[in-house]
């Protein structure tokens, strides 16, 4: 079996940092900003789409109006967030801005694919209509059609330097879907503690291939020398979010593999059964296939 490792330098150069010009996007780029200085990036980029939003009504993403918006103003409006943000950015690092009316993922794999992104940067709020959109298929869109990982601040989140992360992963096709370089480079740029956990409840998930997928987890993993957690939980998600808590981690990573997982977190989080939990950003890394 293949084993895969670290064997340059981890640089996460650039972020692309995405904004409505709410105070939870501002509240993202100010929290990406922050980052920066830990995984030492050279470029951050805001962007915004002012495209018209038009979204069929669920109930998920009950917002079916629309808007327009100008050019002029959008540049404005970035304009001066890239003045609120640069005093704050590292020393040599530089800051440039984007805004069109283009689709916001097609957008963002278009800017990813041309810069190189390293990492993209998004909040949510839970009450304008971009998040509305962001929590729908947007969100799912990006983080499986991006080539970047895709870092959701949540609103109560301000920044504390990460010091311990929880990689929350199934013991499903770990060879084959785990972005394992990827994963690596960006744990290594932040020099955090890795804590590796699988949720699972009264052994729902067990079945004769589990063994060799935890030995095949241990097998991508263990030069890292992470910390392994197996616990039972019948809520997967809350079962994640508890455990961060009390290990006192500042970010989640997870590769989401389906539209539950992620629901469940951010939809009861939404709703304050997860409220004690928003300060926790989550970072989503595009499944291998």
């Amino acid at each position: 079996m293949e084993t895969f490792s670290v064997n340059k330098t981890p640089t996460i150069n650039e972020m692309l940092v995405l904004t409505d010009f709410s105070k939870e996007a501002a509240n993202a780029a100010a929290y990406a900003t922050a980052l920066a200085h830990q995984l030492n990036t050279r470029r951050l980029i805001l962007y915004h789409s002012y495209e018209s939003i038009a979204i069929p009504p669920t109930a998920f993403a009950p917002y079916t109006g629309g808007f327009a918006e100008s050019h002029k103003l959008s540049l404005q409006k970035i304009t001066e967030l890239k003045d609120e943000l640069k005093d704050w950015l590292p020393e040599k690092a530089e800051i440039d801005i984007r805004c069109d009316e283009r689709n916001l993922v097609n957008a963002v794999i278009s800017i990813a694919g041309e810069e190189h992104i390293d990492l993209v940067v998004m909040g949510i709020s839970g009450k304008s209509g971009f998040e509305r959109t962001l929590m729908g298929s947007n969100t799912i869109n990006m983080a499986h059609d991006t080539p970047a990982p895709l870092l959701i601040v949540p609103p109560g989140a301000s920044f504390q330097p990460i010091k311990t992360v929880v990689f929350a992963c199934d013991l499903k096709r770990v060879t084959e879907s785990t972005p394992v370089h990827a994963m690596k480079n960006f744990i290594a740029a932040l020099g955090a503690r890795l804590i590796i956990l699988n949720v699972d409840h009264d052994g729902a998930h067990f079945n004769p291939d589990t063994i060799k997928e935890m030995k095949y987890l241990h097998q991508l993993w263990d030069e890292q020398q992470p910390e392994y957690h197996y616990i039972d939980h019948e809520d997967m998600a809350k079962g994640i979010m508890e455990f961060a808590g009390q290990e006192r981690a500042e970010l989640v990573i997870t590769v989401p593999k389906q539209y539950g997982f992620f629901e469940s977190i951010f939809h009861r989080s939404m709703t304050k059964k997860l409220a004690y939990h928003t300060h926790l950003p989550l970072l989503l890394f595009k499944e291998d296939v």
